[in-house]
């Protein structure tokens, strides 16, 4: 799912000689995002059925609290440079179904996950200050597994990863 967001980080750059530097940051997204949302309607096959589980079930979640921390070795110079950029991050996955229907229905906790990520820029600064960085970015998530408590003890797993294509704006002081 295409998402817009916006985030806040915090950097240290150095230059260790006049072509290569090193950038050390903190980045908080603030926010919640829905991962997806997926829904299925049941109904009673036939009268010779035990139970009634007719209805409608929704399974979704939602991240929250995605954390950050980076590194990002530099080609340039003081105004203008080229980077890869590696780090590690955390993220809340949190349950929002809506499948409490019949007796075989469960819940489901949430669950921090830690990705691994990596990518490439570039970024400008002004004289001012005021800098840009244009990068592009992936974070390859950790298997998330969700079991369920009560009904019948379903599981839920999944591999979420993150794309994106991110535009900076900052100030250096």
């Amino acid at each position: 799912k295409d998402v817009d967001f916006g985030s806040l980080f915090v950097e240290y750059q150095a230059m260790t000689d006049k072509v290569f530097g090193i950038t050390l940051g903190v980045e908080y997204i603030p926010g919640e995002a829905t991962l997806g949302a997926k829904s299925r309607t049941d109904t009673a096959s036939d009268a010779e059925e035990t139970d009634d589980s007719s209805g409608t079930y929704t399974a979704k979640a939602q991240v929250s609290n995605h954390m950050a921390v980076y590194i990002e070795p530099t080609i340039g110079n003081e105004w203008f440079g080229v980077y890869a950029k590696g780090g590690l991050s955390r993220v809340t996955v949190e349950t929002l179904e809506s499948i409490a229907n019949g007796t075989d229905s469960s819940a489901y906790g949430d669950e921090g996950v830690f990705g691994w990520m990596a990518g490439v820029g570039m970024k400008a600064k002004h004289s001012s200050g005021l800098f840009l960085k244009l990068e592009g970015l992936t974070i390859d998530y950790d298997k998330v597994t969700l079991l369920g408590s009560g009904g019948n003890a379903n599981y839920i797993e999944a591999e979420p990863e993150q794309d994106s294509v991110r535009l900076a704006i900052g100030f250096a002081f």
